[in-house]
C-alpha cells in the first residue's frame, strides 16, 4: 500500500504494511500517539517540532529534543544525556552494571577515537583510570581548581604541582600576609580524654615490611582539659618507635622524659637517660628571675638574677647533712701540683693552669669524677673548701707564731 491513509479512531487492523509517509496526531503524554494495544496512556508522543517523547501510565518519562539531547526523568535535557529523578536508598539514577557476578563494570569516556579515561568495578574494587601520558585528575569547585593527581601520581590540594617534582603531596594556602591553617588531623569521638590524639608515622623502608614505623609525630592530651603536647618517637633496627622529644602545654622541651620533677622552679628544659633513672633540669624558679641547671634533685647551679655574672650553687645549712670539717687541709694543698700546660688535644697556645685530678683524688675524692676511668674529671670549685680550709690553718699557724714572738721580745 502507498500513498496516505487515514485511520479513525476505534478501527482496528491486525496488520498495516505502508511504504512512504505515515504521519500521527502529536500526541500527549496521557494520551500518546503510538501506544500498544489495551494500554492507550503508554507510548510515543510529539509533544514539539523535532522532538520525540515517550510516556509511560500518562507520564513523561524521556524525550529526545530538537537539539537530540536525550532526557531520562526530565522535558528539559540540557546536555547530551541528562538523567534526573529521585534516587532509592543505596542506588543512584544512573546504574551501570556488569551482565554477571565477578565482571567488570565499565563507563569509558572517548575524545573523538580514542579512550582517555574509565570509572570501572570488579565487584571489590573502584577504579578510576587516566590513560593518557600526561593527564591528570582534577577537582573543581566553585569555578577554580581545588586538587589534582597528575600523571606521576603526585597529590597536590591548592596546588597545579607546577615546579615541586620532588613533592609526592603538595598542600598549599592562598594567604599571602597571615599563617594559614592547610591541615587539620583530628581523632576527637570526645573532648579531654587522657590519652587521645593524632600520630603520623614515618618510614623509608618497603610498606610490605611487618613493621614500617621508624619514626612518628604525636598530638595528643597528656591528662585533661586543654594539657595537649606534641612529641616525636625514634626507632632502632626495626623496634618498635619510642617517644625521644616532648613540647608540653607549658612549652617545655623534654627529651627522653614525659615530665618535670622541680618543685619549687618552673623547668623549660629536661634531658633524660632511656630508662628515666637519670635526669637533668633546666629552666627559671617560679617566684623569681634566677635560672637553675638541676640533675635528679633541685640542688644545682643557677643564675641568681638576669644580671648575674657567675653561676651560683645550692649551698644552704638546710639542705644538707652529715657534715664533716675537712682537716689536714695546708698538707693537703701542699700535695697538689699546681702547673701549666695544654691539652693534648690543643694544637697550639695559648696555655693554660691546671691541677691534676689524680693529686687531688688523693686528698679530696669528692672533687673528681671518676666515671670513666679513662679520663677523670675535676670540679675546680670544690676544691674551695679545701683550700678555705689550709687558710684557716695557716691562719692558726701564724697567730701561734705570733704569739710566741710576742712572748719573746716582752722577756
Amino acid at each position: 500500500m502507498g500513498g496516505i491513509i487515514n485511520i479513525l479512531d476505534g478501527t482496528n487492523l491486525s496488520q498495516l504494511n505502508v511504504t512512504g509517509i505515515t504521519t500521527v496526531a502529536a500526541g500527549s503524554a496521557a494520551a500518546p500517539s503510538i501506544s500498544p494495544t489495551g494500554d492507550s496512556n503508554t507510548g510515543i508522543f510529539f509533544p514539539a517540532a523535532d522532538t520525540i517523547a515517550f510516556g509511560e501510565g500518562g507520564s513523561e518519562a524521556a524525550r529526545i529534543d530538537s537539539s537530540g539531547r536525550f532526557g531520562l526523568g526530565t522535558a528539559s535535557p540540557s546536555t547530551s544525556l541528562h538523567v534526573q529523578g529521585a534516587n532509592t536508598v543505596g542506588k543512584g539514577q544512573f546504574i551501570v552494571s556488569s551482565a554477571s557476578a565477578g565482571q567488570e563494570a565499565r563507563m569509558t569516556f572517548i575524545d573523538g577515537s580514542d579512550d582517555i579515561a574509565e570509572i570501572s568495578t570488579d565487584g571489590n574494587n573502584l577504579y578510576f583510570l587516566n590513560e593518557t601520558a600526561t593527564g591528570a585528575f582534577l577537582w573543581y569547585t566553585g569555578g577554580s581548581e581545588r586538587a589534582r593527581i597528575d600523571s606521576s601520581g603526585r597529590f597536590g590540594i591548592g596546588s597545579t604541582l607546577a615546579g615541586n617534582a620532588n613533592n609526592r603531596t603538595l598542600i598549599r594556602s592562598d594567604s599571602a600576609s597571615a599563617i594559614s591553617n592547610v591541615l587539620l588531623l583530628n581523632n576527637g569521638p570526645a573532648d579531654n580524654n587522657a590519652g587521645q590524639g593524632v600520630r603520623i608515622n614515618l618510614s623509608g623502608v618497603s610498606e610490605a615490611n611487618s613493621n614500617i614505623r621508624h619514626a612518628y609525630i604525636e598530638s595528643g592530651i597528656q591528662t585533661s582539659g586543654n594539657d595537649h603536647y606534641i612529641a616525636f618517637g625514634t626507632n632502632a633496627a626495626f623496634a618498635t618507635p619510642q617517644e625521644a622529644v616532648r613540647i608540653d602545654s607549658s612549652r617545655r622541651l623534654l627529651v627522653g622524659t614525659t615530665s618535670v620533677s622541680g618543685a619549687n622552679y618552673s623547668a623549660k628544659l629536661a634531658l633524660s637517660t632511656n630508662s628515666g633513672t637519670t635526669r637533668w633540669e633546666v629552666g627559671p624558679y617560679s617566684t623569681s628571675t634566677a635560672f637553675i641547671i638541676t640533675a635528679d634533685t633541685t640542688n644545682g647551679v643557677y643564675l641568681p638574677s638576669t644580671s648575674a655574672t657567675s653561676w651560683s650553687s645550692a649551698s644552704d645549712e638546710r639542705i644538707k647533712t652529715d657534715l664533716e670539717p675537712i682537716t689536714d687541709g695546708l698538707a693537703k694543698v701542699a700535695s697538689l701540683r699546681a702547673v701549666t700546660g695544654r691539652y693534648i688535644s690543643d694544637k697550639e697556645e695559648p696555655r693554660k693552669a691546671f691541677l691534676i685530678a689524680q693529686d687531688v683524688l688523693e686528698v679530696l675524692p669528692e672533687a673528681v669524677d671518676i666515671s670513666n676511668p679513662e679520663r677523670y674529671g675535676l670540679a675546680y670549685t670544690e676544691v674551695i673548701p679545701l683550700l678555705v680550709s689550709a687558710l684557716k690553718e695557716s691562719k692558726e699557724r701564724i697567730e701561734q707564731l705570733e704569739a710566741k714572738v710576742a712572748a719573746l721580745e716582752a722577756q
